[in-house]
This record gives structure tokens, sequence and C-alpha cells, in this order.
């Protein structure tokens, strides 16, 4: 697994990427386009923040050979 920084900085790249994604797309399609990837970039994003939880949460309980 991830040391708790990595998955910290992780976190933050992935989000600075999808706010750069939004703005080249607002940039250069409008509000519609920009809309279809802020959809893509939102569940992508809530899908992620539930993996950063489940870490914490079943670190050494399920599946203890992973934490090594």
């Amino acid at each position: 697994m991830l040391p708790q920084r990595a998955l910290s900085t992780y976190v933050v790249a992935v989000i600075i990427v999808m706010a750069i994604l939004i703005g080249i797309r607002w940039l250069l399609g409008g509000y519609e386009e920009a809309h279809k990837v802020l959809i893509f970039c939102g569940g992508f994003f809530f899908g992620m923040v539930a993996m950063y939880i489940a870490t914490h949460i079943y670190r050494d309980n399920i599946w203890p050979w992973l934490s090594r």
C-alpha cells in the first residue's frame, strides 16, 4: 500500500489535473463540453474518495497481507 503522504499527494494531484481538464474543455468548447467532463470528473472523484476512506477503514482488518 502507498504510505499516507504519497496517497494524499496522489489525491491532490488528481484534483489539480481534473481542474485543468475542465478549464481546457471550457475554453475550447464552452459550457456544454465542460459539463460533460465535469460529470466524469465528479464520478471519478467520488470513487477516489471512497477508496481513500476504505484504505483507512480496512487497513488491517480484512486483508492483513496487503499492509506488509
